[in-house]
């Protein structure tokens, strides 16, 4: 096969790279040890088979190796019985089959000696993490040994080119990592890549790995752009979705499960592959399109036609009927896809059959220059390919196949034929028009035997039978400067070659390959004929591509006649469906007929681009005569087989009217294109063509005469409520059989002003005639001239007055949320005056105006772009303007997303029916319209962290931060929502237990203000701390303490505060909470941020007795209030207060008491026994230092500064029951520390 030769002459070349480079390992004969797409090995040892484990190839579920050619594989045995499928292996003509082996493995690789695995002293060290989108090397410093790497995140690691060898004890890739291998060697003892990690060649390279080698979801070698060759001491893994190109050779077990999959080779010990997992030769196997024709109707894969007879090609009987059993036929079918004409390798098969007549002609296979749009060639002899006197063929045709019955597919046709050969396949090159389509080859020995009779035995007719007789078409151009033709079929017995392959590029008169090739079949009877029938059609190709868009047909539109003294005007349009109702306005080129300057001169040239679907082109004739318009072929492609329509004037679309006739005298005038409702002057002349200089000089010189002049619609054809043109302010006739007859006065140049006006939108044609008498008996003198009338201008307004904002600022009402729908009207309108500031103002409507793509921008007024504002995005940015009586345009689901003031732009495609430039309909602008504002607040970003673990103290401050954002209805952010646009502000609210008892009071308040807005977002940073507050105390009520709030919840509430709402509000988004509201809330309010517990705190002290001269330990807890008592706080380890003394001597504001005072040289040093408190419990110890003396013997009564949210009531003094203060106790130094059954005392107040 052509795919395999190709790769072992690549496989050859890459054996020669690596054996000729200074690398460690042994070269390798690639030819050998990869000569299929997989074998089995046996190790180092001249046994067949040694030491293999039944199976040693395992195909389960979908598994497939493509690639074999439909021959056997060198495995030992294979689990066929044991769930081998019947389509685990390619039949090397497009489609499966079971694998088969042929019971015999292959000699494995030496991998000892000079091929044991070379290991890293790791000295280069290793890479551990990094960065996303950090870039890494390696291997500059000259470093090529390293220990570990292990990348996962989207960084990449790229190693230096100085190096040809690298040595790592692992590496492991995952979450998007990228390692970049340059050309060499890489020894590997772990290679683990996980999910998302590629790896990426700048050369070719060698990979060794010892223990393992795994790929999990992971890309290598994704652009094949290098070739890879793997040497895995150990096994190697595929899983997930992995792709690896290139060659792999594993001394134990490759396995290749899920959807991995190896395009290149592999030869292993044992080989696996599960679920999904494929194994593909070299590069992906063919890409194959199959079309069994078991529906109704043709897919829309194929394109019909017919050009003689009464029958189109269709589905018959499960068959694709080309043509019936009946005289004179002539059809072409085309299949919808492109085919690259180099470096390619297309297949096509198919069953055929003709039957059931009187035996001829045939059908022809096809491949066209896909730029050309392709029309069939002659028919009969032809079959639809070669060409016939005055009948050109197949256009842009560069290789036609045809089987043929009756023999004149080798007799005619081309300008080289070699006669009648019955009964054949011929192959006949390239051609255009009526030269080319030379016979290339045939059957028969090139036509050489059988010349007489019948050249095939079975015949190529009278075959409706079982099994049908099978074609096969290849056409491979994978190597530069050939395409090799080869025919093929298969009556039963398998393929026998009909035509041997040869260059098809090599032949005489061959034109160059195309960028592209279609594939047609045309079908063909003349006076003898035959059902003609395709089944089980099957094209295959290396690269294919899908057509794109395509123009269906092209129309023009003519005058019908010109002068050979002045170019003719002519207009094209790009039809985007079979009515034209629709434009085909992508940029496009057209090759436009006639392309012989004999027959006609397009004025620029015949290639012409234009977009916006149709433009205008001059046409110039020198002499009398007729000319035939046309496209050849287009880009993008037009639709195959596809006709070309021509209007005359104001007549009907057809073929036929593609004529336009020169002839040497007429009118000339040049009525301009022109804004609806002004009239234009325009000059008549009266010219005939010299018969010196072959110009058009002057007639009728100084007379007056009688002309009869009409005008014609041209689009719209039928308009609504239709207006006069007006010559000299007459309105004149609207057809040829009523026109209005004009005196027009020419003087000494032959020529005649007029004025024209017309007062509606459109292109009309204005027609000119004389018909002579008395001495001018005989004497027809015609005229005519196409232009278009465009509005002058468009009038956009709002449905509502009270969408209008003059002052654009905040003093408007609320006129719409952002995103929500209202009304606005678009009108084309005429002319009124040059200086009409006004078109909302007293101008009369275009009625007949329409636009395809009437364009639509918002514009911000207010916040003013140099002040941040946006322009936003409007939901209805363009729509189809349509003609009706007022040309009054409703929208009535137009939104504006943004916030602020603005203007709508409406803005008409440029060029209204190919008028120029000059003529573009002004942009229009509206009245300021507004304001809109946001829809809702969304909260998100939100962290809530509790401030001791899984709590917080009331009065202590918690982190919490958040954004909250404007937006639309739509669910964008309005980015003009910033100051003076926003007011909003937001509040904390909370409830505990979902109790309806609203503690919005207590909360801190949210750092949201109306100056807090940029571009729509409020931020509360991280530096915010919340807070709840302790209840009030209420000596009266003596209320001191509630909670705790187990599950409080809170909640995030936002006041737009807009000062003129008009009624429309806007909130928080998704509401789901109302702190004042018990249970479930029906009318929600704020949205709910999170849950935390919160507890009214306090800490206390004991007081601790001892001898002076140990350390006393004074037991210290942080309690809370349950409900009903102060309990220790058990989930407190955070708690940090100052343990030092603040005094040595009395200080009664602060709490300190000496008994008896410390005297010279004593002290008291009061410490933390830990850095904080740990479940709630904590020891300070007191010691009593002296530097002299005795040490101190008293009571030492003093406070423990705790933070504020621990400190309580304690009242100290007796005065303030209100005040918070710290804890406070006595150390007691060598004093009597009472009885020892006394368990628990304390001073009390």
């Amino acid at each position: 096969m052509a795919i395999k030769h190709f790769y072992h002459a690549v496989m050859a070349i890459l054996m020669l790279i690596f054996s000729t480079s200074s690398m460690a390992f042994d070269p390798i004969d690639q030819n050998v040890i990869f000569a299929k797409v997989a074998q089995g090995h046996h190790g180092n040892n001249s046994n067949v088979c040694h030491q293999i484990s039944y199976p040693q190839l395992q195909i389960n579920n979908l598994g497939i190796i493509n690639g074999t050619g439909g021959e056997s594989l060198d495995y030992c045995s294979s689990n066929d019985g044991s769930g081998l499928s019947n389509s685990s292996c390619d039949d090397g003509f497009g489609g499966v089959r079971k694998c088969t082996i042929d019971y015999s493995d292959i000699r494995g690789l030496n991998l000892t000696g000079n091929n044991a695995f070379l290991s890293s002293n790791g000295n280069g060290g290793g890479v551990g993490s990094c960065n996303t989108g950090e870039q890494l090397t390696l291997g500059a410093n000259g470093q090529n040994q390293f220990s570990n790497i292990a990348l996962y995140s989207a960084c990449s690691l790229t190693l230096s080119a100085s190096q040809n060898e690298y040595r790592f004890n692992s590496i492991e890739l995952g979450s998007g990592a990228t390692l970049v291998l340059p050309e060499g060697d890489y020894w590997i003892r772990n290679f683990t890549l996980n999910q998302n990690a590629k790896v990426v060649l700048q050369g070719n390279v060698r990979i060794f790995t010892l223990q393992s080698f795994g790929l999990n979801s992971a890309k290598f070698n994704e652009a094949n752009s290098a070739s890879a060759l793997i040497i895995a001491y150990g096994d190697v893994s595929l899983t997930g979705s992995t792709l690896l190109n290139g060659r792999v050779y594993s001394d134990n077990k490759i396995a290749v499960n899920n959807d991995a999959i190896i395009n290149g080779r592999v030869t292993s010990r044992y080989l696996e592959i599960n679920t999904n997992g494929k194994i593909n030769d070299g590069l992906p196997p063919l890409q194959c399109f199959n079309d069994n024709f078991s529906q109704s109707a043709l897919s829309n894969d194929w394109v019909v036609s017919r050009s003689s007879g009464s029958f189109t090609p269709a589905i018959v009987s499960g068959r694709m009927r080309l043509t019936e059993a009946k005289s004179d036929q002539s059809t072409a079918s085309t299949y919808q896809r492109l085919f690259p004409a180099a470096n390619n390798l297309v297949e096509i098969q198919f069953n055929h059959y003709a039957y059931g007549g009187s035996g001829a002609d045939g059908i022809a296979l096809v491949l066209s220059d896909a730029a050309i749009t392709p029309q069939p060639g002659a028919f009969g002899g032809p079959l639809g390919y070669g060409f016939k006197p005055g009948i050109s063929g197949f256009a842009g045709g560069w290789l036609g196949v045809g089987i043929d019955e009756f023999g004149n597919f080798s007799g005619e046709g081309g300008s080289y034929n070699i006669g009648q050969r019955r009964q054949s396949v011929a192959v006949r090159g390239s051609g255009a028009g009526t030269s080319g389509y030379r016979y290339l080859r045939g059957t028969c020995n090139n036509g050489t035997s059988n010349t007489s009779g019948n050249c095939l035995s079975p015949t190529v007719d009278g075959n409706n039978v079982s099994p049908a007789h099978r074609y096969k078409i290849t056409i491979d151009s994978q190597v530069s400067g050939q395409s090799m033709v080869k025919i093929e079929r298969n009556t039963g017995s398998g393929f026998v070659t009909l035509i041997p392959a040869f260059n098809a590029i090599a032949q005489t008169g061959q034109a160059a390959i195309p960028s592209d090739f279609l594939l047609s079949l045309t079908g063909s009877t003349g006076g003898s004929n035959n059902n003609h029938e395709i089944d089980n059609v099957q094209i295959c190709a290396l690269k294919s591509n899908p057509i794109g868009a395509q123009i269906d047909h092209f129309e023009f539109d003519h005058t019908g006649q010109g002068l050979t003294c002045n170019p003719e005007t002519v207009t094209i349009r790009a039809c985007a469906n079979a009515s034209c109702s629709q434009l085909f306005t992508d940029p496009l080129t057209a090759t436009l007929l006639p392309e012989s300057t004999s027959e006609g001169i397009w004025i620029g040239g015949n290639q012409v681009s234009f977009n916006n679907g149709s433009t205008q082109l001059q046409l110039r004739r020198n002499t009398p005569g007729i000319v035939t318009l046309g496209v050849k072929g287009s880009s993008p492609t037009t639709k195959p087989l596809s006709k070309t329509l021509c209007r005359i004037g104001a007549g009907a679309l057809s073929e036929n009217n593609c004529s336009l006739t020169f002839a040497d005298s007429g009118f000339i005038f040049d009525v301009p294109d022109k804004l609806a409702n002004k009239p234009v002057d325009v000059l008549v002349k009266a010219v005939k063509k010299s018969d010196a200089t072959q110009q058009c000089v002057p007639s009728f010189q100084n007379q007056t005469k009688t002309l009869n002049f009409w005008s014609v619609y041209q689009t719209p054809s039928t308009p609504i409520s239709p207006k006069a043109v007006t010559i000299n302010s007459s309105a004149i006739g609207t057809s040829s059989t009523a026109p209005t007859a004009l005196n027009l006065v020419f003087d000494v140049e032959g020529q005649s002003s007029i004025s024209v006006n017309y007062p509606d939108a459109g292109k009309l044609q204005l027609e000119a005639k004389y018909t002579g008498t008395g001495d001018e008996q005989d004497l027809v003198m015609t005229g005519s001239d196409q232009f278009v009338s465009v509005p002058a201008g468009l009038c956009v307004k709002p449905v509502d007055a009270s969408a209008l904002c003059p002052s654009a600022n905040m003093s408007c009402n609320v006129y719409r949320k952002a995103g929500q729908d209202f009304g606005m009207t678009v009108q084309a309108v005429a002319w009124q005056s040059d200086s009409d500031p006004d078109f909302c103002s007293g101008n009369l409507p275009t009625t007949n105006f329409s636009d395809t793509t009437m364009t639509l921008t918002s514009q911000v007024v207010a916040p003013a772009i140099a002040s941040g504002g946006h322009n936003g995005v409007l939901g209805v940015r363009s729509y189809h303007h349509t003609a009706q009586t007022n040309n009054l345009n409703s929208l009535n689901n137009q939104t504006m997303g943004e916030v602020g003031v603005f203007q709508i732009a409406a803005q008409a495609t440029p060029n209204y029916l190919g008028a120029a430039s000059s003529l573009n309909i002004p942009i229009a602008y509206s009245a300021n319209l507004g304001r809109f504002v946001p829809d809702r607040f969304l909260v998100g970003d939100v962290s809530v962290i509790s401030a001791c673990g899984s709590f917080s103290y009331m009065d202590q401050p918690f982190p919490m931060s958040m954004t909250l954002s404007a937006l639309n209805i739509g669910g964008d952010v309005t980015q003009n929502y910033f100051p003076p646009f926003s007011l909003a502000t937001a509040k904390l609210v909370g409830e505990n237990n979902n109790n309806g008892v609203d503690l919005q009071s207590r909360l801190s308040a949210l750092p949201v203000n109306a100056a807090s807005w940029i571009q729509g977002v409020a931020t509360v940073d991280g530096a915010y701390r919340a807070y709840l507050n302790r209840v009030t105390p209420n000596v009266t009520t003596n209320l001191y303490q509630d909670g705790p709030f187990e599950s409080l919840d809170i909640g995030v509430q936002v006041l737009d505060n807009d000062p003129r709402p008009n009624g429309i509000y806007a909130y928080v988004a998704s509401p789901d909470m109302d702190a004042a509201t018990a249970g479930n809330c029906t009318l929600c309010n704020a949205k709910n941020i999170s849950t935390q517990t919160l507890r009214h705190g306090r800490a206390t002290m004991d007081n601790t007795y001892g001898p002076e001269t140990e350390t006393l330990k004074m037991p210290t807890r942080t309690e809370y209030w349950n409900g009903a008592n102060w309990v220790l706080n058990g989930d407190d380890s955070c708690t940090v207060a100052t343990y030092g003394l603040g005094s040595q001597v009395d200080n009664a504001g602060l709490g300190y008491h000496f008994d008896p005072d410390l005297t010279t040289g004593q002290s008291i040093n009061r410490s933390g026994a830990t850095s904080a408190f740990q479940m709630g419990q904590f020891d300070l110890l007191w010691r009593a230092l002296t530097s002299s003396g005795n040490l101190y013997r008293g009571q030492v009564t003093a406070p423990l500064d705790v933070p504020t949210w621990l400190e309580w009531y304690w009242n100290w003094n007796d005065i303030t029951p209100t005040a918070l203060s710290d804890p406070r106790a006595s150390a007691f130094f060598g004093r009597y520390r009472g009885h020892d059954r006394i368990i628990y005392w304390r001073e009390v107040n």
